[in-house]
């Protein structure tokens, strides 16, 4: 599984520092959650395509910075721009997906 991260945040460096971990997606429109464990197997600078306006999340601030609203943020990052370095790709090895239906008066896991 790959997820894209802003290597400034305090996120990435704890990643490197303990790579196990568990992500849960609620589907709430559907009533059911993913449950993802696995391991980090890479952090690396991505390259490749992303949308301009995919791009333009970089070009905010550092994460935990103070936020200025009024801030002059990019709408997109046109392709002859190159990405910035803090642009990463977290590779995840999934060693268990669990789907939890919450539709009923119980819950319905399914690994």
């Amino acid at each position: 599984m790959d997820l894209l991260t802003d290597g400034r945040s305090s996120k990435a460096a704890e990643l490197l520092l303990q790579p196990a971990l568990e992500l849960c997606w609620l589907l709430p429109k559907v009533r059911s959650q993913f449950r993802l464990r696995g391991n980090v197997c890479s952090n690396w600078s991505i390259t490749g395509k992303v949308t301009p306006k995919g791009c333009a999340f970089w070009g905010w601030p550092e994460p935990g910075a103070r936020f200025d609203a009024a801030g002059d943020f990019p709408a997109d990052l046109v392709d002859d721009i190159p990405l910035p370095e803090h642009f990463q790709l977290v590779r995840i090895a999934l060693s268990q997906v669990e789907l939890l239906e919450l539709r009923d008066h119980y819950h319905q896991p399914c690994r």
